[in-house]
């Protein structure tokens, strides 16, 4: 699951160290040292991935969002959306004319 969009492992050394200690049957531990010392950077570059975290904090919201009524979901939705739309706008080079009706957006 997973392993179609991931597609290689970088060509790194410490990546053919993790691959030469599974090809060998190696320790789990082990295994799972190498991957983590072979994948420091990614998971820096991922900290500092402001999508990335906005996308875990929503994630974490979706248990908490469960026990509210849809109403009150559907007004946090809109306006979670509604602060967005300048930071896209922003991002992708445009502008999007100013405050957008909550109701367009639903």
């Amino acid at each position: 699951m997973g392993h179609i969009r991931l597609g290689e492992l970088p060509r790194t050394r410490k990546w053919e160290q993790v691959v030469e200690l599974i090809k060998l049957d190696g320790d789990a531990t082990q295994v799972a040292a190498a991957a983590l010392d072979a994948a420091e950077t990614g998971f820096k570059q991922a900290a500092e991935d402001e999508g990335l975290g906005r996308a875990t904090w929503l994630l974490t919201q979706l248990p908490l969002a469960a026990r509210v009524s849809v109403d009150a979901l559907l007004e946090g939705i809109a306006a979670t959306v509604v602060e967005g739309i300048p930071r896209v706008g922003a991002l992708v080079g445009g502008s999007f004319g100013g405050p957008v009706p909550v109701p367009a957006l639903l």
